[in-house]
């Protein structure tokens, strides 16, 4: 027999005080909890919301949320990894961000996941570093050349990651695994496809020609397009 799950009491206590909001109300109070001006929503009250909202279909409130938990997420792992260098704790939040999506995605109702929120994300958070450790003197891959990053924070990033977070999440709905291996690269990074001048490009990273990538982002956006032209 299954055995019922049920949330800590002080995120049951933050989602009964959102149950009965409105839409507007609801939204109101995620970005308030995004501006620390309002009560602060746990993170696993977050999570519920994102799942509600997409059985809902209420893409807003659910994006919402999501920025609100990827801008949480950014914050921890910026105090949390405080060693790291500024593109070491980007990176190791950004593969944060994707493990947590991910996660988030595999059930709309609550399991042992959702309410141990704080353990998983530590523990993602662990083993990504561990494997930072492992491959900082063996990593085959070149850095990308830092001034075509810029300057950040971390905090402006947030939004960016949550956004680039919800498009791969609703990616590997429609694509294959193989394909989104090259969807990040193809479709969301700043490395240029082919660039002798540059110090890696995608068809050194990738190992692959450049008309082979070409012919592979143009099946990628044709079956996402045809996916998601129902939704535009």
């Amino acid at each position: 027999m299954t055995k019922d799950l049920y949330h800590p009491s002080h995120v049951a206590a933050a989602l009964d005080r959102i149950a009965d909001l409105e839409v507007a109300e609801l939204r109101a109070e995620l970005q308030s909890a995004r501006t620390g001006l309002g009560p602060r929503l746990p993170d696993e009250a977050l999570v519920r919301v994102i799942r509600r909202s997409r059985v809902q279909g209420d893409e807003a409130t659910e994006r919402l949320a999501y920025k609100a938990l990827m801008e949480r997420l950014t914050g921890w792992a910026w105090k949390a990894y405080s060693t790291l260098s500024q593109q070491d704790r980007q990176d190791l939040v950004a593969s944060l961000c994707e493990v947590i999506v991910k996660a988030v995605a595999k059930t709309d109702g609550i399991d042992f996941w959702e309410i141990t929120f704080a353990r998983n994300r530590d523990r993602a958070a662990a083993d990504i570093y561990q494997q930072y450790l492992s491959d900082l003197y063996g990593n085959v891959h070149e850095e990308f050349e830092a001034e075509s990053h810029g300057e950040d924070d971390g905090g402006d990033a947030a939004i960016e990651m949550a956004e680039t977070a919800l498009i791969e999440a609703r990616a590997a709905q429609v694509l294959t695994r193989e394909e989104m291996r090259y969807f990040h690269p193809l479709f969301l990074s700043e490395i240029p496809l082919k660039s002798p001048r540059a110090s890696t490009d995608l068809v050194r990273m990738l190992g692959k020609p450049e008309g082979t990538l070409r012919e592979i982002k143009t099946t990628i956006k044709n079956k996402l397009q045809k996916a998601w032209e129902p939704l535009t």
